[in-house]
C-alpha cells in the first residue's frame, strides 16, 4: 500500500488540540520570544501558520508574525520526532513564505534560541545577520545620571500609544514592537517608567522581577535625543527601585551592532555574560 504523502494547510481552530499536543510532547521546537503566549497570538490576524500532515498525524508547524513596517519574525517552528525534518521544512516554507509575502512582509527575521534549527535555515534561504547579547549587573555603585532638566515618572497603559510611538523611532523595522506586543510587556512588568522633558517623552524602560533579581525587558530614547542621557535617567532610576527591594542582579539583551546601547550598559556595571542568540535573517522578494 503507497505510504500518503505529505499534505500542507492552513491552520484552523480545531487543530489547536493538535498543534498544542506537537509542541507540548516534541524535542525539535523553536518558539521566538513573545510577551504573550501560543495560545494568545495563534490566533492574531494576519498571523502565517501553515501544518504539515502524516496522513491524519500532525508533524511539523511554521508560523510568521504579522510584518511591522515590513518585517516579521518567525514566531514557531516544530517538527515531529519521528518526521525528516528537511524534507516538512521543505514543504512549510514555501507555504509560509508566499502567505507572509502576500501579507506585506519583506524580511523574515529568526532568533535562534536551540541551535537544532540553525542546521535548516540556509537550505531555507536565510543568512546570519547579528547576534543579540546577554548582560548582567550584580551590585555595585549606581552611577549618577549626566542631565537633571528630565522627569522619570511611572506609566500606564493609557501611555501606551506614545510609547509605541518612540520605540518605532528608536528601533529599526525588524526590532520594533506591536501594540499588542508592548502592551502584554507593559501589563507583565514591575517597573514602566517615562522619561520627560517638559511634556515631550524622550523615552521609556519596560522590566520585569524574578524571584532573584530583575530583567530590563526594553530601553528606547527618540533619536534625536540619543546619547545625551536620556537613557542613563531612566536605568538610574530603574536600578535604584530594584536595589530598594534588594535586588541587584539584572540582566538585559541588546544587538551586538548597537554600540550606543552597548557603551551605556556598560557604564552602569552591566557585564556581557557569553550568553549571545544569533539572528538569521531572508528576504522575500
Amino acid at each position: 500500500m503507497a505510504h500518503p504523502p505529505i499534505t500542507i494547510t492552513a491552520y484552523e481552530r480545531r487543530y489547536h488540540r493538535e498543534l498544542m499536543r506537537l509542541v507540548d510532547e516534541q524535542y525539535r521546537v523553536h518558539l521566538h520570544l513573545d510577551w504573550t503566549t501560543l495560545d494568545e497570538w495563534i490566533h492574531e490576524q494576519r498571523t502565517v501558520v501553515r501544518l504539515a500532515w502524516d496522513g491524519d498525524i500532525l508533524v511539523g508547524a511554521l508560523s510568521v508574525s504579522p510584518p511591522i513596517e515590513r518585517c516579521a519574525w518567525l514566531r514557531l517552528a516544530v517538527i515531529h520526532d519521528d518526521a525528516d525534518p528537511q524534507t516538512i521544512f521543505g514543504m512549510l516554507w514555501p507555504a509560509v513564505r508566499e502567505q507572509a509575502a502576500a501579507n506585506g512582509a519583506r524580511e523574515v527575521g529568526v532568533l535562534l534560541l536551540r541551535p537544532w534549527l540553525g542546521t535548516f535555515l540556509p537550505e531555507l534561504g536565510f543568512a546570519e545577520y547579528e547576534n543579540v547579547v546577554t548582560l548582567a549587573r550584580n551590585g555595585g555603585p549606581i552611577p549618577k545620571p549626566l542631565r537633571n532638566d528630565l522627569m522619570v515618572q511611572h506609566g500606564t497603559l493609557a501611555d501606551l500609544e506614545r510609547a509605541v510611538s518612540v520605540d518605532h523611532a528608536a528601533f529599526g523595522p525588524l526590532w520594533r514592537m506591536s501594540p499588542a506586543s508592548l502592551r502584554q510587556a507593559i501589563r507583565s512588568a514591575n517597573s514602566f517608567t517615562l522619561a520627560l522633558q517638559g511634556r515631550q517623552l524622550l523615552g521609556y524602560q519596560v522590566s520585569m522581577r524574578y524571584s532573584d533579581g530583575g530583567h530590563l525587558a526594553r530601553l528606547a530614547t527618540v533619536p534625536e535625543a540619543q546619547g545625551t542621557g536620556v537613557g542613563g535617567a531612566l536605568l538610574a532610576e530603574m536600578l535604584e527601585g530594584y536595589a530598594r527591594r534588594g535586588l541587584h542582579y539584572l540582566t538585559v539583551n541588546t544587538q551586538e551592532t548597537n554600540r550606543q546601547s552597548l557603551s551605556l550598559y556598560r557604564r552602569y556595571g552591566f557585564n556581557p555574560t557569553g550568553l549571545d542568540y544569533p539572528v538569521w535573517r531572508t528576504t522575500l522578494v
